[in-house]
């Protein structure tokens, strides 16, 4: 009698994808420049923000680098198996160890990326319709909470760390029996990874997941919505929205759409295609997971421009170097006229 056995399709994943740094490496350097130069802007421009220049820098920070990483790790994903392994410049350097000790590390840094922009979120409106709320914002209490959950996220980060397989042959080995044949041309990558589905229990929580990534991403949108909404009736009613304020808003609002665009959708995607086991979609997920490797990009860019102090300093900049090149020109002008006579 013949023991009928599963027969899962190869999987197939771009080149492009797993030597996408190269490509990305113009982006990666705009962005640390840029980085660099918004963190100087926030601490020596944000005198008329107040407090609110911390949550600014606490967001700018992570973003660029979480950007920074996912440029140079250049990680690839073999959904909807639960394995990868890194491309680009560390792919044949890089071991088994530290490819899933910078695994846990990106997670974290995503999660410090989302709740930054929450944070942003709450104090911009705070901020301009209800200053009175500072206190508690801003009080022990809170800053413990906040505190104490990232805290919660991290040991929960390091627990996952510690329970994946201890080295690349368990790991190989695992991927053989749960997936044969599929990710065979995958096996020799040195940064290949693997985690087990758990007979299928594993995709039950990418499902919880999914759900969350979900159900923040429809609260940020909301909020968005209602910060709009207050924008718009305390400008026709009250008056009381300052145009600095009114910039602070529009950013809050744009970032939160930039936060779901290039980090909610993608790793939405990621979860959606490890729950449901969505197969021949790898190339799609690779695909997605590029948005999140210039969002910090974007964010700075957004930053610069929709917050009003950030924004007057760097036109102030433009000019004074438009004048000096007038100026320079208007002399050379000048010299050469001079000469011919």
């Amino acid at each position: 009698m013949v023991k009928n056995t599963i027969v899962l399709p190869p999987l197939v994943i771009s080149d492009f994808f797993t030597d996408r740094t190269s490509t990305l490496f113009p982006i990666l350097a705009i962005s640390i420049i840029l980085g660099l130069f918004l963190d100087y802007v926030i601490l020596t421009q944000s005198k008329s923000l107040g407090t609110f220049k911390y949550y600014v820098l606490n967001q700018s920070i992570w973003a660029q680098l979480f950007e920074v990483l996912m440029i140079l790790l250049n990680p690839v994903f073999l959904t909807p198996y639960f394995a990868g392994y890194m491309g680009g410049i560390f792919r044949n350097t890089a071991g088994y160890a530290a490819t899933s000790a910078v695994s846990a590390l990106c997670f974290s840094l995503f999660f410090n990326n989302i709740l930054g922009t929450i944070l942003s979120l709450v104090n911009r409106y705070i901020l301009t319709f209800h200053p009175e709320w500072r206190k508690y914002l801003e009080n022990k209490i809170t800053i413990s909470v906040i505190v104490a959950f990232h805290v919660f996220m991290y040991a929960m980060d390091v627990y996952f760390y510690f329970t994946a397989p201890e080295n690349s042959d368990v790991g190989r080995n695992m991927a053989i029996n749960e997936t044969k044949n599929a990710l065979k041309k995958y096996y020799n990558e040195p940064t290949f990874i693997y985690s087990s589905e758990q007979g299928g229990e594993a995709r039950k929580i990418w499902i919880i997941l999914f759900a969350i990534v979900f159900g923040l991403s429809f609260i940020l949108l909301t909020s968005a919505a209602i910060f709009i909404r207050n924008v718009l009736v305390f400008r026709r009613k009250k008056g009381v929205v300052s145009r600095t304020s009114f910039y602070l808003l529009i950013s809050a609002v744009v970032q939160v759409v930039l936060c779901v665009v290039f980090l909610f959708i993608p790793i939405g995607w990621l979860a959606l295609a490890y729950a449901l086991n969505i197969q021949n979609r790898a190339n799609l997920t690779n695909g997605l997971i590029m948005l999140v490797s210039i969002y910090g990009t974007v964010d700075t860019i957004t930053t610069l421009y929709f917050i009003m102090p950030y924004r007057k300093f760097c036109l102030r900049l433009i000019g004074q170097n438009l004048r000096s090149r007038k100026i320079s020109m208007t002399s050379q002008e000048l010299l050469f006229t001079t000469r011919n006579k």
